[in-house]
């Protein structure tokens, strides 16, 4: 299922040529807007970052690739914004995974202390 996430060209004006396709495919575990790939958008769009995460594509064809699927789902005039929402959480949930560092919390002196480098803003260009 994941495996068509990528496949889709990002139209000119906004919108993915297989939009529809994802709609129906994303997980009903999406939907929910509690889940926390929601804030992660939201954190992304607003911030350009998502704290504790980092792209799990290590080439940057595929990330560019990727991005460009991300951006023109979510800039869709042709889904309803909870379709949109629900599928751009479970892309990106595809796209990102944890910072080894968020992975292995050290204890300095009684204190967690997570060591979590940003990302540059505007990532979704």
């Amino acid at each position: 299922m994941a495996e068509r996430l990528f496949v889709g060209e990002a139209e000119f004006l906004g919108g993915l040529t297989n939009e529809a396709e994802l709609v129906k495919l994303c997980p009903e575990e999406f939907r929910d807007s509690e889940n926390p790939w929601h804030e992660r958008l939201r954190l992304l769009a607003v911030d350009g970052i998502v704290p504790g995460m980092a792209w799990s594509a290590v080439d940057e064809d595929e990330l560019r690739v990727q991005k460009a699927c991300l951006r023109g789902l979510y800039m869709s005039f042709g889904i309803s914004q909870e379709d949109k929402n629900a599928t751009a959480a479970w892309m990106l949930s595809c796209m990102m995974s944890p910072l080894a560092s968020e992975r292995n919390v050290s204890s300095v002196s009684g204190v967690s202390e997570i060591n979590t480098p940003s990302l540059p803003r505007g990532v979704i260009k």
